[in-house]
């Protein structure tokens, strides 16, 4: 089988293009991927806090990784960070309304690239490649 055109290939060179578009509009910023992954999990979160632990553990990177990204983040003013008032060891993390404005932006961005992704296949055609991606997806955890 040509590996091109093998599911995991096919799912590899999408996973790279989505992942080179999002670099180069991110640049723009002076973001990564991974540091608009935290972003957005922390907007996810109803009051906008996180500790450094899950934050790695959402990420599923290693603490000095997390340490570095939430770094950069807090000198881009995109973050703030302190340690908790009962446990000084434990590192929060709050997202700032700059931060807060980074994730609209981005968000409304993913919409455009869901579009322009999904725009070939018709409504019935969508409906069958997203429940058959959370069937593969489904089948790995």
């Amino acid at each position: 089988m040509n590996e091109q055109n093998s599911a995991g290939g096919l799912i590899k060179q999408i996973n790279e293009a989505l992942e080179r578009d999002a670099n180069n509009s991110l640049r723009a910023s002076g973001l990564t991927v991974s540091q608009l992954s935290v972003l957005l999990q922390l907007d996810d979160k109803a009051d906008g806090i996180m500790t450094l632990k899950e934050v790695e553990k959402a990420l599923h990177c290693a603490q000095s990784t997390a340490h570095g990204l939430v770094t950069r983040l807090e000198d881009k003013g995109l973050v703030m960070s302190a340690g908790d008032s009962s446990d000084r060891r434990i590192r929060v993390i709050r997202i700032t309304e700059a931060g807060k404005q980074i994730c609209s932006d981005a968000q409304h961005e993913m919409r455009s690239v869901e579009d322009k992704i999904l725009k070939p296949l018709g409504e019935s055609e969508r409906a069958i490649f997203l429940a058959c991606l959370s069937k593969v997806r489904n089948s790995l955890n």
